[in-house]
């Protein structure tokens, strides 16, 4: 997909995206933003979220509802809802053919994430090429997934227990908010790996670095991205010219030869059982 190109919007195009964002405003940025600032205005009366002054506690409750507000409206506008009307109102828009390229990408990167899960089960043997391409992707998948959501994790759970949100360990007396937020680490290393399995990144890295390996090579012939076809398959396209199927005959059998090979077969059965 070209993300230079320029899309020239139409006015089906046009009515679709202000449909969008009327249904994301009623359907999800106005509902998402009152329950946020119902839940900061209960928490900051309830006293756990402590406040100075009524002025600091109306731009908590005003802050939160801010933030639903644009989290509904942006999941909305993401979604397949908008996608959906794009391809109602607008089939031949610009807008719909993006669309449909990233879900083609998409799809072709789901699969391709799979086959290959499935080929570092079965490989038992890696080359020295594939051991570098999998340290790559080890430390891309700690730096760029595991490590921020582990200091997410730990970050939010040693904050509720400074702010008693959740108790902290009644056995650890010395560091009571340790054991917690301990865990918030490993569950958020953990969930890093996990993510970092079902997206395609380590996959491409191997079609890309190394094509011809046994992981490369094997992920090539299962899986293509859309429209794209190999050298091979280039070469025999131009190979062929119009010429070499005008020259060529094809007869096909009339009726009477149709009859007399039935009944030629029929008369070679007979004779088997007789």
């Amino acid at each position: 997909m070209d993300k230079t190109r320029k899309i020239t919007w139409t006015d089906e195009e046009r009515q679709a995206r202000k449909q969008c964002f009327e249904e994301a405003f009623w359907y999800r940025a106005v509902p998402l933003g009152i329950v946020s600032s119902a839940c900061a205005l209960i928490a900051v009366r309830s006293g756990k979220i402590q406040t100075k002054s009524r002025f600091s506690a109306g731009s908590i409750v005003l802050g939160f509802g801010s933030l639903g507000y644009l989290i509904g409206k942006f999941s909305y506008i993401n979604s397949a809802n908008c996608s959906k009307l794009f391809e109602e109102k607008a089939p031949n828009g610009d807008v719909n053919k993006e669309i449909q390229e990233i879900r083609q990408k998409q799809k072709y990167n789901a699969e391709l994430t799979e086959r290959f899960n499935e080929i570092l089960v079965t490989t038992r043997h890696f080359s020295d090429k594939e051991n570098l391409i999998l340290a790559e992707c080890s430390r891309f998948a700690l730096y760029a997934y595991s490590l921020p959501l582990s200091l997410a994790f730990s970050g939010l759970i040693h904050y509720a227990q400074t702010k008693n949100f959740i108790p902290s360990s009644k056995f650890f007396t010395t560091y009571p908010k340790l054991p917690k937020t301990v865990f918030g680490v490993l569950v958020g290393y953990l969930l890093g790996q996990y993510i970092y399995t079902q997206v395609a990144d380590c996959a491409l890295r191997f079609t890309e670095n190394d094509p011809t390996g046994n992981i490369g090579a094997q992920l090539s012939q299962s899986r293509r991205p859309p429209h794209s076809i190999t050298p091979e398959e280039e070469q025999v396209l131009e190979s062929m010219t119009s010429s070499q199927f005008e020259t060529e005959e094809y007869i096909l059998p009339g009726q009477e030869d149709c009859s007399k090979f039935i009944k030629q077969d029929l008369s070679n059965h007979l004779k088997e059982f007789m």
